[in-house]
Parts: C-alpha cells; sequence; structure tokens
C-alpha cells in the first residue's frame, strides 16, 4: 500500500510538472506575441509598446516560473535593440535632407547648363555661354560639396557597421540613400561635361547666325523694295556700292 502511495504521488508530481511546463510555455507565447509591437514601433508608440510588453510579463510572472529571467532579459535586449533602431532612423531622415540638397545643387546644374547643351535651340551668346557655365560648375562644387557631407556624416555615426544587429535593420534604407548620393554626382559630372563640350559647337553656331544675320542684311540693303530678288539695278547697285566696281 505504501508503494502504491508512492508511486501515485510520483505520478502527480510529474503531472504537475508537465503541467507547470505547460504554463511556462504558453506564458511565453503570451509575451512573444508583443515582440511585434516593438519590431514595428514608431517613435510616438515605441514608450506604450515598451509598457505593455512589461506590463505582460509582469502579469505573467508567476506562470513563467523559470523562465522569467531569461524572459525579461530578451525584453529587455529587444527594448534596448528598439531604442537603437529608431535612433539610426532618425538618423537615416537626417542623411536623407543631406541627399536631397545634393540632389537640389544638381538639379541647379541642369537649369545653368538648359542653353549650353549641344541639343539647344535657342540663341545665346558667347558672354552668356560663359557666364552660364561659370555657374554651372560653381553648382558642381557645391554639389561635390553636398556629397562629401552625406559620406562624413555616414562615417562619423558608423552607419555601415554590419557588427550592430540594429544597424542591419536600418541598413537598406541607408544602402538606397547611398545609391542616390553616388547617382547625384555622376549624373552632375555627366551634365557639366556636356555643357563644357558645348563650347565649340556654341561658337560655330553663333558664327554661322552671324553670317546669316549679315548676310541678310546685305541683301536688304539692296532690296529696297523688299521684293525678296535683286533685279539687275539692284546687282549693279551691290557691286558699285560693296566692290567700288561699274558694272557695264
Amino acid at each position: 500500500l505504501k508503494r502504491e502511495q508512492e508511486e501515485r504521488a510520483q505520478k502527480e508530481k510529474v503531472k504537475a510538472e508537465v503541467e507547470a511546463k505547460k504554463e511556462e510555455n504558453k506564458a511565453v507565447v503570451n509575451v512573444r506575441k508583443m515582440y511585434q509591437k516593438l519590431h514595428t514601433a514608431q517613435p510616438e508608440s515605441f514608450e506604450k509598446a515598451k509598457e505593455e510588453l512589461y506590463a505582460v510579463i509582469k502579469q505573467h510572472q508567476k506562470q513563467l516560473g523559470n523562465q522569467y529571467t531569461m524572459v525579461h532579459n530578451e525584453a529587455d535586449k529587444l527594448v534596448e535593440g528598439t531604442e537603437k533602431r529608431l535612433e539610426y532612423d532618425k538618423l537615416l531622415a537626417e542623411l536623407a535632407d543631406l541627399v536631397d540638397i545634393a540632389e537640389a545643387k544638381a538639379d541647379l546644374i541642369k537649369e545653368a547648363t538648359a542653353l549650353l547643351r549641344k541639343d539647344a535651340t535657342e540663341d545665346i551668346t558667347m558672354n552668356a555661354f560663359h557666364a552660364a557655365l561659370a555657374t554651372a560648375e560653381n553648382n558642381y562644387k557645391e554639389t561635390e560639396v553636398a556629397i562629401i557631407a552625406c559620406k562624413d556624416f555616414v562615417q562619423k555615426h558608423g552607419l555601415m557597421d554590419t557588427k550592430d544587429p540594429a544597424k542591419m535593420q536600418v541598413r537598406p534604407t541607408l544602402m538606397k540613400l547611398m545609391a542616390r548620393t553616388t547617382e547625384c554626382g555622376k549624373a552632375a559630372k555627366v551634365v557639366l561635361q556636356d555643357a563644357q563640350s558645348a563650347e565649340g559647337l556654341v561658337a560655330r553656331r553663333i558664327a554661322a547666325k552671324q553670317a546669316i544675320d549679315e548676310d541678310g542684311k546685305l541683301f536688304a540693303k539692296y532690296d529696297p523694295g523688299k521684293k525678296g530678288f535683286w533685279d539687275n539695278e539692284a546687282v549693279v547697285a551691290f557691286a558699285k556700292g560693296e566692290y567700288s566696281f561699274e558694272l557695264p
């Protein structure tokens, strides 16, 4: 009889331990359900998500049993990681502003060189060309400074560090911003070089236009009646007026 009682007591103990373990695991699951709120938390929702997480841990403290310390430490690390992630999100927002500035500077190069491109059709003088080119070159220097500011910002805050899990979370956004910075620099250089190489073409275009204008003035000089052609009288007048030559 005594042996039966001991066996019964042992079975009840094992059953109680199994039930307790089930309760522990159930409590752990309930706590971890709150983790997603922190994973997706933004600055305005972070504090509330953190409070709710610790409230759930406290609520299930008894059921967590031996896993309470493990779960609490796990939550602490998650909170710390989320705080870092939000800090890096803020830094990336500042970096995005710097990239916007660099791109705006590059856009000014396009504006300054609108009349300098090889496919430009509007008239421009060489003085205006050189003035616009000087403006574009100055804008390019400012673009370079803005791009350097972006790279210095990334280096200063160690945003390329691959050992920090929180930084790895924001890395895709960082890489997109850095790609924009690189593309901005390349595009600005191409636009400026295109404008610089157009100087000879623009000079020839201006010379050709001047020649056409001078020919037109000369033609109009001996076509006072605006007939659109020179008659014999006009040809005689042209030869005499321009070359002091008397036609028979």
